[in-house]
């Protein structure tokens, strides 16, 4: 894809991403975060051919980056309150709304890589190959990751599970 033309679809698609942002995050976040998005997209302009949408591809693109924005805040409300805790495994037992935050708790403590791929894997539904192209890993890199992700999180919640 050349420069004019991934002008042309860019200023199609801003407000739609902007959009999307704007749902996601306070307004001068959500521009920030739509640049970013942009410029991640600039960057692979050479591959976007490959994708049969090239619009999901970047809305899912906004939407990490977006998630990424409010993980990083709430890791830095939590560094500034110490009384913020992870919910402690041992005290869920039986709702499955609590054992899934348990869960998705497990998750932000696992390394950037893994935890960006296992997301990307079970949150949005992305197959291995996608997930390879976008984090330029080799396809074999994602599986190793993802199945370390995994084990890391069941072992986690099961040692914390028992009495």
């Amino acid at each position: 894809m050349e420069r004019v033309e991934f002008e042309q679809w860019t200023v199609c698609l801003r407000p739609s991403l902007m959009e999307q942002a704007q749902r996601l995050l306070p307004h001068e976040e959500a521009e920030d975060i739509v640049q970013d998005t942009l410029c991640r997209l600039w960057l692979l302009r050479h591959r976007l051919d490959a994708y049969r949408s090239r619009d999901a591809l970047a809305r899912t693109v906004l939407r990490h980056l977006a998630l990424n924005r409010l993980r990083d805040t709430r890791r830095t409300a939590a560094l500034l309150d110490t009384r913020a805790e992870v919910p402690d495994l041992a005290d869920v037992t039986g709702d499955t709304d609590e054992r899934l935050a348990a869960v998705l708790s497990l998750v932000d403590r696992l390394p950037d890589r893994q935890q960006t791929i296992l997301r990307m894997k079970h949150i949005d539904g992305m197959e291995v190959p996608d997930i390879a192209r976008l984090t330029g890993c080799s396809p074999e890199a994602v599986r190793m990751n993802l199945s370390r992700a995994r084990r890391q999180i069941r072992d986690q919640f099961l040692t914390r599970q028992k009495p």
